[in-house]
């Protein structure tokens, strides 16, 4: 707080036309990163709308559902196949063709539990 009040001071014993020149460069600097900005907001829906296209909206989809997958983790697939739910329905609910699809994708996990639950000799 000492530091804000010791530069208001200064700024506050410059003269008035270094008050006035600091101003405007401060205004200039504010419209530059205005439209620099505005450039960015064009650019980032350009390549919006693009990926929507192009991928028939696919690709927002997919990043929904690894948000809301991230936010829930007892509802993932990973964890669902850790807790023995059956292949057949974490494959349903991920959208997968086959359950050949989810199988392979999850073919690690696979090993690991299979490994898991083997007796010690």
């Amino acid at each position: 707080m000492k530091l804000i009040k010791k530069l208001a001071n200064k700024f506050l014993s410059l003269t008035w036309y270094y008050k006035l020149l600091m101003v405007l460069i401060a205004i200039s600097r504010g419209i530059l990163i205005y439209h620099a900005l505005k450039w960015l907001l064009d650019a980032l829906v350009i390549i919006a709308m693009f990926l929507l296209l192009s991928t028939n909206g696919e690709f927002f989809y997919e990043v929904w559902n690894h948000y809301k997958q991230s936010k829930n983790p007892e509802k993932s697939p990973s964890f669902l196949f850790l807790k023995d739910i059956s292949l057949d329905y974490i494959s349903r609910r991920l959208g997968h063709n086959s359950i050949l699809t989810t199988q392979n994708y999850y073919l690690e996990l696979m090993q690991k539990k299979s490994t898991s639950k083997m007796p010690m000799l």
